[in-house]
């Protein structure tokens, strides 16, 4: 689904695109969901009108940042669709809290009121849940191995998850070792450990999407 996310202000203001121009009201027409998706393409929209009629020579330019991190913020042409529609074609890649602001050359205007956006994981149902467990071959004890899982929802990558591996020696169950992972590319995470003996380890990997969706699963592993 396309969301469409179209700034609605109306401001005051003396309009200094002309110097002959009277002050006069300018609006900036905005709508703007509060949550999205994550990696699901979104419009984002202005419309500006000048004595309400289209103001078609204007130059607008959304910025976009995650929440408490504006010095990496991304600034983002729009394009001029012509009866005063401004649009930029965007999809967030991270979940999270974001800014969002319009910026135009209406200096009278410039900057516009922000909007903030919260981006979420997808809707991830079981059904489409997938864990997958990368086994790895030949342990040997006191060398580092690489424990990876890949995790996704309808076959794409699930980012940004909290995967943590509970790892227990077979003979001594109750004697269990907590270790968090880190997302190495969208969707797998891994991290290196080192088993200090021989013998049947159980892995049970936890994922945690959100607060109502937590899932486990749970492997054996050899180390010779």
């Amino acid at each position: 689904m396309l969301y469409s996310l179209i700034f609605l202000i109306s401001i005051l203001a003396a309009c200094s695109y002309n110097p002959n121009e009277e002050t006069s009201k300018i609006n900036v027409n905005c709508q703007i969901k509060d949550t999205v998706s994550l990696n699901e393409p979104i419009n984002l929209n202005a419309s500006l009108t000048y004595d309400d009629q289209p103001r078609e020579e204007a130059e607008i330019i959304f910025e976009v940042w995650e929440s408490g991190n504006k010095n990496n913020s991304k600034m983002l042409q729009a394009e001029n669709l012509g009866d005063g529609n401004y649009t930029h074609d965007y999809t967030f890649e991270k979940a999270g809290i974001y800014e969002i602001a319009a910026h135009s050359n209406i200096k009278e205007i410039d900057p516009l009121p922000q909007k903030e956006i919260v981006v979420t994981q997808a809707n991830t149902n079981k059904e489409n849940f997938d864990l997958q467990f990368i086994k790895p071959k030949n342990i040997v004890i006191n060398e580092k191995t690489t424990l990876e899982t890949h995790v996704t929802n309808d076959a794409e990558p699930l980012r940004d998850l909290d995967v943590r591996y509970e790892i227990a020696f077979a003979k001594e169950p109750d004697q269990k070792e907590w270790i968090h992972t880190k997302e190495t590319i969208p969707g797998e995470y891994s991290v290196k450990y080192a088993f200090l003996e021989k013998g049947d380890y159980i892995i049970t990997i936890h994922v945690e999407i959100n607060d109502d969706f937590k899932e486990h699963s749970e492997y054996e592993i050899t180390v010779n």
